[in-house]
């Protein structure tokens, strides 16, 4: 019995410690105060709290509007050929200066060119017969970045940014190089 005790105090402070660092790292990734964070977690812990709560109260009866019982299905192409369609993300711009004016111009167009790489990247999860098209265009586009990036840093080779983002592209080249198929 000591021992069932104890492991469940073990799993409960494992779980808070696990909850409490997640938090952390979102706060930090956001950049958030972390005053705001605890406000978030209180917010979130009393929803759902109040959830638990209305679930054990005597249901109550509502009106509730009538629900749109219209279903739209998509249009279905049958050609053979399915039209490269890209996903939409959203990649956040740095909030401070990053690199060198010099170099600027240089690590715009390789953002670009990465953002389009990580959208045909993102393609190939479908896994549908666009697949290899796909792949091929995210290591053509992470190639083109990886160029713009390693001009960049000709030009400021202190940048930690710089040296970060030229990491992260050479890891996306190697993802898609990794999951190319052999013809």
């Amino acid at each position: 019995m000591r021992k069932l005790l104890f492991s469940f105090l073990l799993i409960i402070i494992f779980s808070t410690l696990g909850i409490i660092w997640g938090m952390y790292i979102y706060v930090e990734r956001e950049g958030l105060p972390i005053s705001k964070g605890v406000r978030i977690v209180k917010d979130f812990i009393k929803t759902k709290w109040q959830t638990v709560i209305s679930k054990t109260e005597a249901p109550r009866e509502t009106i509730s509007p009538p629900r749109d019982t219209t279903i739209q299905s998509p249009e279905v192409k049958t050609s053979q050929e399915t039209p490269i369609t890209p996903t939409k993300i959203e990649l956040r711009k740095p909030s401070r200066q990053v690199v060198k004016p010099q170099a600027q111009s240089l690590v715009d167009e390789g953002d670009e060119l990465y953002a389009e790489g990580i959208k045909h990247l993102q393609n190939t999860f479908k896994k549908d017969n666009t697949f290899d098209t796909e792949n091929d265009l995210a290591i053509e586009k992470f190639r083109q970045a990886l160029q713009k990036y390693l001009e960049a840093e000709k030009i400021d080779t202190e940048s930690l940014w710089l040296r970060n983002r030229i990491r992260d592209t050479n890891q996306n080249l190697i993802t898609c190089r990794r999951q190319a198929r052999r013809k």
